[in-house]
């Protein structure tokens, strides 16, 4: 094999009801929205990073492709496999710190890569337990919400604990996601400092409740109640503190149509849902007018990406 090249899908964390345990891989046809990774045999152990935003990313050892390539060769080392001399060229569609997963997709697609070089020494449930650990790494505390959709499409429920550490949901296909980055940046760790140090029991209660019944309407295919539900009054209001215009820009959606509208991960990304492309590009100007703040502003429209990270091609 002389290379292997993969793509991971950008993905919203925090999905609006279920805080560090909703996360949802999008993807978009009018814009790239992932990773695209090649990683294939060189002495020279290089990464060479194009693409919007690779001018953004940290130097070689910093950078999230070194460290999961670490974390995946201390694997291999335990399987009695010794680690091969890669170099690897990086695409990077994402932003860093814009609350769509840039950090998770670059993670993921490394050690999916790598598992794929390697002839698949490990199966999905260890790559995201690695995934999970090197996010952790990078973020304070050991995160699943953007690694496993990142890694396995659609829509999943974190259950750390349990056997499986993500469940995928049933979700509503004519769902589409109007997704904006406003050119800001917010770092999870600040995006973090600014939540509540307390949650009354009220506010605590209610949440679990509408978590519960998103889920329950989501396996009822029951719409009218899912969308109802997704609604944030813990997380949000600290949140949308940092992203100038959020309180217009919800509202000129919501009244626009939009059925559901909050903050992807941390931030500054923002998504509405709506039921149709034609309403999510409407939508889409309102939120670029309202929430554009630097000259790599984006808006576009986007649907779950039901594959997740997928083997692009082999050589």
């Amino acid at each position: 094999m002389q290379s292997v090249r993969v793509f991971t899908p950008a993905s919203i964390g925090n999905f609006i009801v279920g805080f560090d345990l909703l996360g949802a891989a999008i993807e978009s046809d009018s814009r790239p929205l992932g990773d695209d990774l090649v990683v294939f045999a060189d002495p020279n152990q290089n990464i060479e990073c194009s693409g919007e935003f690779s001018d953004l990313l940290p130097a070689h050892k910093e950078n999230l492709i070194h460290v999961s390539e670490r974390r995946f060769n201390k694997a291999l080392q335990e399987q009695a496999i010794e680690p091969q001399k890669l170099s690897y060229q990086l695409t990077k569609h994402l932003p860093a710190g814009s609350g769509l997963g840039s950090s998770s997709a670059s993670i993921v697609a490394s050690l999916y890569a790598l598992n794929e070089w390697y002839q698949r020494p490990f199966n999905n449930k260890e790559l995201l337990l690695m995934a999970a650990e090197v996010e952790g790494g990078n973020s304070g505390g050991k995160h699943f919400d953007n690694v496993a959709p990142a890694l396995f499409g659609g829509l999943q429920l974190i259950n750390a604990e349990g056997e499986q550490p993500s469940i995928a949901l049933p979700t509503f296909n004519n769902w589409h996601y109007a997704i904006c980055f406003p050119d800001i940046q917010i770092t999870t760790k600040s995006a973090r400092e600014i939540l509540p140090n307390d949650v009354s029991l009220a506010a605590s209660t209610t949440m679990q409740a509408r978590l519960a019944a998103f889920i329950a309407a989501s396996y009822q295919q029951d719409e009218n109640s899912a969308y109802v539900l997704l609604q944030d009054d813990v997380i949000e209001p600290c949140r949308s503190q940092l992203i100038p215009g959020f309180a217009q820009a919800k509202r000129a959606c919501l009244d626009a149509g939009a059925l559901s509208f909050g903050i992807s991960g941390s931030g500054p990304t923002c998504f509405a849902i709506t039921q149709d492309a034609t309403q999510a590009r409407t939508i889409n100007e309102l939120m670029l007018d309202k929430l554009g703040q630097g000259s790599r502003a984006f808006a576009c429209v986007a649907q779950l990406s039901e594959k997740g990270t997928r083997l692009v091609e082999e050589h």
